[in-house]
């Protein structure tokens, strides 16, 4: 028997931003590391991302912020 999809509000979500001083990594709200290009922000961000979903099973995003406020998706776990 499979398990009921997971709503919104059960899956992950897990931002990189550009700062003036490099890029943050935000876990759901909480700032969990500052780093210092855009590279190792995401590879850092997909890293947590997945062993967030392997650890959890929730619907897992990276979601990618630009200077200019626009947003997409840079990688998924489900």
């Amino acid at each position: 028997m499979t398990s009921p999809p997971k709503s919104a509000a059960e899956a992950v979500l897990i931002t990189v931003s550009p700062t003036q001083h490099g890029w943050l990594l935000i876990d759901g709200e909480r700032i969990a590391e500052v780093l210092s290009s855009r590279f190792w922000a995401l590879k850092a961000a997909d890293a947590l991302a997945h062993r967030r979903f392997l650890e959890t099973g929730l619907p897992t995003t990276v979601l990618e912020r630009t200077r200019t406020g626009d947003s997409s998706v840079a990688s998924r776990y489900e």
